[in-house]
């Protein structure tokens, strides 16, 4: 499938707020996650000819920035998933004592995500946060459907043993 220039370029900004998304999910720093969205942006841009149109184009530019976004991580050897930064939805309507709780829990389980591989929080980011089928996960991250479910699963089953390790008696996630 052949965009024209300007269409490719709209196509480009309309996913860019996706891609720094998830490249801060991933990566867990903000300039860096800015850095990965330029880098996947530009490489999209300049190889616009190699898109073959086999896949929706979001997830073309996923696959890309997942790409540059594990680059990043094997410079810093260093996994971080700041759920905090995800962001609230239009229309929370929480009061601020609610908000402040969400926030805190949000930063527990920040740390606890800490532990999972990347490959595995990447799944459970693009399955999880960005509500994308399994067939989706496996195309962006370059694997089999049933690998990207097991990755999902694995991370979830990971994540339930590293609450288990750190939080015995189930005190961090209580409600307030």
């Amino acid at each position: 499938m052949k965009f024209s220039e300007e269409e490719y370029e709209r196509l480009l900004v309309e996913n860019q707020e996706r891609i720094y998304r998830l490249a801060l999910r991933i990566i867990g720093n903000r300039e860096e996650a800015l850095d990965v969205t330029q880098e996947t942006l530009a490489a999209a841009y300049q190889q616009r000819e190699k898109f073959r149109g086999e896949a929706k184009i979001s997830t073309y530019l996923y696959r890309i920035g997942l790409n540059y976004a594990f680059a990043s991580l094997k410079k810093r050897k260093r996994l971080h998933l700041p759920i905090d930064s995800i962001g609230e939805r239009p229309g929370n309507l929480d009061s601020p004592a609610q908000a402040l709780a969400k926030k805190e829990r949000a930063r527990r389980m920040e740390l606890l995500l800490d532990g999972l591989p990347a490959r595995q929080k990447a799944a459970v980011h693009l399955r999880i946060y960005d509500d994308l089928p399994f067939a989706e996960v496996a195309r962006i991250m370059g694997c089999q459907p049933a690998t990207a479910r097991t990755l999902f699963f694995f991370g979830l089953k990971n994540l339930r043993r590293i609450i288990k390790e750190k939080d015995p008696v189930g005190v961090l996630f209580k409600q307030s």
